[in-house]
């Protein structure tokens, strides 16, 4: 069975079912539970025309902590780019305190991931991203234990990977413990003369 929900990728159940018989599936039990506010957030938000606008200042990070998916919709500029001067949009995950978490940039030509550790950075691979020709760009991030899944759409129920990262293939580069990817809080890293604008924000938990 595969079930869907707005503006966020499809999840699937697998359901046995005899001959005329009929069974309930508890779709939040397999999706989690979804809040759609923006009262989590740790400074306010502006509401204007259907968008959220954040004044940048740093790290704005969401009151959650654990295995969950997060989307939210990115309002693009004419140079496809969140931000009018050009400026990388900046999210992060497992987020522990300035020191310790992972950052993720995407600006656009590139998507880059960097794991800090201790406060000292290392940065993974980048990967070739063009942003699409689209006045907004949608995405999905499923943080899990030990993967951390994202991806992106530009059209209702269209998903595309971006990054699919397993602990297991690639272990934390900072030499000590590896740290889960659901320990610690998601957010976004605003530079201090940037907007940032998004739309459709959801938190689901896997709890």
């Amino acid at each position: 069975m595969l079930a869907r929900m707005p503006d966020r990728p499809a999840a699937s159940s697998t359901v046995t079912v005899a001959a005329g018989e009929v069974k309930s599936v508890n779709i939040h039990a397999n999706s989690g539970s979804a809040s759609w506010g923006m009262e989590r957030w740790g400074q306010p938000w502006v509401l204007q025309d259907g968008w959220y606008l954040r004044r940048g200042g740093g790290f704005d990070l969401y009151n959650a902590e654990g295995p969950a998916s997060y989307v939210f919709t990115l309002r693009l500029r004419r140079s496809h780019n969140p931000f009018s001067a050009g400026s990388r949009i900046r999210w992060v995950v497992s987020y522990v305190d300035p020191n310790d978490y992972i950052e993720m940039q995407l600006d656009g030509k590139f998507f880059y991931r960097t794991e800090i550790v201790g406060g000292k950075k290392h940065e993974l691979p980048k990967i070739a991203f063009k942003v699409p020709d689209s006045e907004s760009l949608t995405v999905s991030l499923d943080v899990s234990t030990n993967t951390l899944v994202q991806r992106y759409s530009v059209k209702k129920d269209e998903w595309q990977i971006l990054d699919s990262w397993d602990r297991a293939a690639s272990p934390s580069v900072g030499g000590g413990k590896t740290r889960s990817f659901s320990e610690g809080k998601f957010g976004f890293l605003i530079p201090p003369d940037r907007d940032l604008e998004i739309s459709n924000f959801s938190y689901y938990s896997k709890r």
